[in-house]
């Protein structure tokens, strides 16, 4: 299948808006399109909790779900740079992202990543989070692939806020429910390998291909996998 044009993918996702819709659901899709149309190998999104602390929201593999999770838990590495300063970031080459991450940026390059970028979402010059992007190549995003990265970016950040008149609670509001998507897909995916006998990147690759399929959310998905897990348990 050909990589859908960057105009499409992000016309597809305002229109999504319209609307209503999952959240957490429209981010996955629209990081999964988007590495595909900008040519690279993963994304991954993280925010800024409600406790202040960052989060995994939406990532495009299970591979990547876990290196940004490693970000957070040793507090470094190209998301968590990004979002501190509110400015893109850019390690290119292993020993670069070693150097510059000793425990992140060993397990990116474990991973087969041999460059990363990072770009802030910001919101009224307040960063509420940060998008990665990997790469197996170690060169660097062209003029264009940045200025499309960055027009995702800015994307992600008008999918999760959703209007322009917003105020400090709506804010906080917005990234919890958002989150909780997040959850309930996680939750989900330790409940369908047990279920099914699989890892937890399968697992996760099956909720995505049922939600397709469906033509429903993920996070719909995951919520009828925990109740179908729930009356498994209780024999109702």
């Amino acid at each position: 299948m050909n990589p859908k044009p960057t105009s499409q993918v992000l016309a597809e996702a305002t229109a999504a808006m319209v609307d209503r819709h999952d959240v957490t659901d429209l981010l996955t899709r629209l990081l999964r399109d988007g590495s595909s149309s900008l040519g690279v190998d993963a994304m991954g999104l993280i925010v800024q909790a409600p406790d202040d602390t960052l989060e995994l929201l939406v990532s495009t593999s299970h591979r990547v779900a876990e290196l940004e999770a490693l970000q957070v838990g040793q507090d470094e590495g190209p998301c968590v740079e990004c979002y501190r300063s509110a400015s893109p970031v850019v390690a290119l080459g292993a020993s670069v992202i070693q150097l510059r991450w000793p425990v992140s940026g060993e397990a990116i390059v474990r991973a087969g990543f041999g460059a990363v970028h990072a770009f802030p979402l910001v919101w009224h010059g307040r960063a509420l989070g940060a998008l990665n992007i990997f790469t197996q190549s170690d060169a660097a995003l062209d003029e264009s692939q940045r200025e499309m990265a960055q027009a995702f970016t800015d994307m992600s950040t008008i999918v999760i806020l959703q209007t322009q008149s917003i105020d400090q609670r709506q804010i906080t509001e917005s990234l919890r429910e958002a989150l909780f998507g997040r959850v309930v897909i996680e939750q989900a995916k330790g409940a369908l390998a047990h279920l099914q006998g699989v890892d937890t990147a399968t697992a996760y690759e099956l909720l995505v291909t049922e939600a397709v399929q469906r033509a429903t959310s993920v996070t719909q998905v995951a919520q009828d996998v925990l109740t179908r897990a729930q009356r498994q348990r209780t024999g109702s």
